[in-house]
């Protein structure tokens, strides 16, 4: 089945472990890119949405839960920041 390669005549890595490599070398990219502190967050979001999809249902479901536990507390610092400002 096309992209679905478990093994390589040439040695090389299975297509599943590059494609892992390249959504990181993305975000490493896309993260030296960014000229924002959003433009940041939103690189690493999307990487932690593109990792959940290809991650074991419950794994993804355990991520999503930190993730928005997390993501909700920094909000509601940042924005506790901000009333705080003169």
């Amino acid at each position: 089945m096309a992209g679905k390669r478990t093994t390589t005549g040439g040695g090389r890595p299975k297509q599943r472990r590059m494609g892992a490599a390249r959504r990181r070398a993305a975000l490493t990219w896309r993260l030296a890119a960014a000229q924002s502190p959003h433009e940041q967050i939103a690189a690493a979001a999307a990487y932690a949405v593109s990792a959940a999809k290809e991650a074991p249902p419950q794994a993804a479901q355990i991520a999503a839960t930190e993730a928005v536990q997390l993501l909700t507390a920094l909000g509601d610092r940042l924005l506790g920041a901000k009333e705080e400002r003169p």
